[in-house]
């Protein structure tokens, strides 16, 4: 049996908060209908459409690395013994999963749909790779810029930032990407 299977287009639709728009489900149905019509496919051609729900916004949250860690670190330290894996890993990037949790819980209590990304837990463990890269979503809110290493500088801290994301459908006010000064 041979099977054809076409991703259409994206159907865009207004969002606002939840109550103030169609149901989801009236939302889904338009956004399939708008996708197949950019793509000039007919209804009557498709057995199966799928809508997806996408988060419109990321929040991007920083959190400093302690200075005399980062500079007494040595890229030969055995990971197991190594304060700074120890500080990166277990103190810094477990407390931005924990506050990057608790605002996604503050925006499900007020209404909106919100989705944390874990600090440093892969997708993906085979090729390492995240749901979303927090170094571009800091960059996009501003935070800081792409260097030529491919590290984020903020202006303040220069790459001795972490960042964890929160995906979400609230109607925030969105950041200018930062530039190098």
């Amino acid at each position: 049996m041979k099977q054809k299977i076409l991703v259409a287009g994206v159907g865009m639709i207004p969002f606002m908060k939840p109550g103030a728009s169609e149901s989801y489900l009236e939302m889904g149905a338009k956004a399939i209908r708008l996708a197949l019509a950019d793509a000039g496919i007919d209804y009557k051609h498709v057995q199966q459409a799928y809508a997806g729900y996408v988060f419109p916004r990321a929040v991007s949250i920083g959190m400093r690395l302690n200075d005399q860690i980062v500079e007494n670190h040595t890229p030969h330290e055995q990971r197991q013994n190594s304060l700074y894996w120890f500080h990166v890993y277990e103190v810094v990037t477990r407390a931005l999963d924990s506050l990057a949790y608790d605002v996604a819980r503050w925006l499900n209590n007020v209404g909106f749909k919100a989705f944390p990304i874990p600090g440093s837990t892969p997708y993906n463990f085979d090729n390492l790779t995240g749901i979303i890269s927090h170094k571009l979503v800091a960059h996009l809110a501003g935070s800081g810029w792409i260097g030529k290493s491919c590290l984020l500088l903020t202006e303040e801290f220069g790459p001795r930032v972490r960042f964890v994301s929160i995906l979400t459908d609230a109607p925030l006010k969105t950041g200018g990407t930062a530039t190098k000064k």
